[in-house]
């Protein structure tokens, strides 16, 4: 069952000789809760920053793999090869900056959420205590 939008027009077929492109949406639609149900323009400072950490956790690997495969196409001289000692330092300098941002972007994803306390944690391990002695 869908909810019919209130003064909507309904159109079954189109007029001979309309094109689609001409038809047009009421000005506004009614929200689904109303004015105290509507979502938010703008988040909270901490929410917008922690999403976008999240990105940059997400696109962490994509940029590694880039960065990994930037040195295939390093011409040497003449023409040839890279040489393999610049390839390996590149290579190295790479992982270790790839481990030093993923470090700072997990800290700052880290203190955005509040540590479990013990009691609210994971009860599997006392589950199977009980279940054995009880």
């Amino acid at each position: 069952m869908s909810a019919a939008i209130p003064d909507a027009p309904v159109l079954t077929e189109l007029p001979a000789g309309t094109p689609a492109a001409t038809l047009s949406l009421p000005a506004k639609l009614p929200s689904a809760g109303g004015p105290p149900g509507t979502r938010p323009v703008f988040v909270a400072r901490a929410t917008y920053r922690h999403r976008r950490m999240m990105d940059a956790a997400a696109l962490l690997p994509i940029m590694g793999a880039l960065l990994f495969a930037l040195p295939l196409l390093w011409m040497g001289p003449g023409g040839g090869a890279a040489r393999t000692s610049h390839v390996m330092i590149y290579v190295f300098a790479v992982w270790a900056g790839l481990v030093i941002l993923s470090a700072v972007v997990t800290r700052k994803l880290n203190a955005g959420t509040a540590p479990r306390s013990s009691a609210g944690g994971d009860d599997s391990q006392d589950g199977a205590e009980e279940s054995r002695h009880g």
